[in-house]
């Protein structure tokens, strides 16, 4: 089967923290490395190998637009899932033009079935070139 995949997620809420933790290795072969602030982030996308970097964006929390810019500049080969918190402000355009790999909005999550493959399943480290079937 291989390694699992390494996911770095990142939010300021402890709460999605513990929650991600827990839930997204129950779907995938993954590998969580939760964090509270981008630069955080940044630093493990600098010393570790992470097949893909998860944000949630929140109003009063995390900034997912200046950390899928820092992602960019460090490693643009990452992909990147921004995740839209309920109160933060719609992010989407901005997000795509700074190429995110996918973008889901609070509630959408519940419509996406954890055992389809979808970019944010898909292993990036064995040979796929592309951003999309990386990550």
């Amino acid at each position: 089967m291989g390694d699992p995949m390494h996911v770095a997620f990142v939010s300021a809420h402890r709460r999605s923290r513990a929650a991600v933790e827990r839930a997204l290795p129950e779907h995938a072969s993954l590998t969580v490395t939760a964090l509270s602030t981008p630069a955080d982030a940044v630093d493990v996308l600098a010393e570790q190998a992470v097949d893909c970097v998860a944000v949630e964006h929140a109003a009063d929390g995390t900034d997912g637009l200046e950390l899928l810019r820092r992602v960019r500049d460090t490693d643009p080969a990452v992909p990147a899932v921004v995740y839209e918190a309920a109160n933060a402000d719609s992010i989407a355009s901005d997000a795509i033009s700074l190429d995110v790999t996918d973008y889901v909005r609070h509630g959408e999550e519940a419509t996406r079935s954890p055992r389809s493959p979808t970019p944010a399943t898909t292993p990036r480290r064995p040979t796929a070139p592309s951003r999309t079937s990386r990550c």
